[in-house]
C-alpha cells in the first residue's frame, strides 16, 4: 500500500466512489441530464437539468443516429479483413446483429410512451432484457455483439 495512505482511508474513498456512481444511475434512471455548468472550465461544477418530457421527432432522429452509428461501424469491419476473428468470422457481423437486436428491443418501448422519462425507462428495461439474452446464446466469441449493446445503452442514456 503506498505511503499516507490507510486501511480506513482507502476504505473511505472506495465508499465515496460507491455512492456517486449509485447517485449518477438514479439522476439517469430519473430522467436528469447530468453536464457541466455553462462557462465553467473546472470539473468541479456539474449541474442537474430536466430533459423536456415528450418523445419528439428530434429526439427519434437523434436516436436512430445512435443506430445508425453502428450500422456503420459494422459495414466499416466487414470491409477490412483486421477485424476476422479467430474463429474465421468478421466481428462486423456481431456488431451488425446486435444493432438490429436493439432497434427492434427498443422500438415497440419507444413508440408505446408518451413521455421521454417513460420512453426511456421502457427502452433501458427492453435493452436490460436483451443484454441478458445475449450473454447466454452462442456466437459472440469476441464479445462484439454485447459491446455494441452496452454502448447503445450509453448513447441513450447520454440523450
Amino acid at each position: 500500500m503506498s505511503e499516507g495512505w490507510s486501511d480506513p482511508m482507502l476504505g473511505l474513498l472506495l465508499g465515496a466512489s460507491a455512492v456517486a456512481g449509485a447517485l449518477l444511475i438514479w439522476a439517469r434512471r430519473n430522467g436528469l441530464r447530468l453536464s457541466r455548468a455553462p462557462g465553467s472550465r473546472s470539473a468541479a461544477r456539474v449541474h442537474a437539468e430536466r430533459a423536456p418530457d415528450t418523445v419528439s421527432e428530434e429526439l427519434l432522429a437523434a436516436i436512430d443516429s445512435i443506430f445508425q452509428r453502428q450500422v456503420m461501424d459494422g459495414e466499416r469491419r466487414l470491409g477490412d479483413p483486421h477485424w476476422q476473428s479467430g474463429m474465421g468470422r468478421n466481428v462486423g457481423y456481431d456488431v451488425l446483429e446486435a444493432t438490429a437486436a436493439a432497434r427492434r428491443a427498443v422500438q415497440p418501448a419507444l413508440a408505446g410512451s408518451r413521455t421521454r422519462r417513460l420512453a426511456f425507462l421502457r427502452a433501458d428495461d427492453a435493452l436490460d432484457a436483451l443484454i441478458a439474452r445475449w450473454r447466454e446464446r452462442p456466437g459472440d466469441d469476441d464479445g462484439y455483439g454485447i459491446a455494441t449493446l452496452h454502448e447503445i445503452r450509453r448513447d441513450l442514456a447520454a440523450l
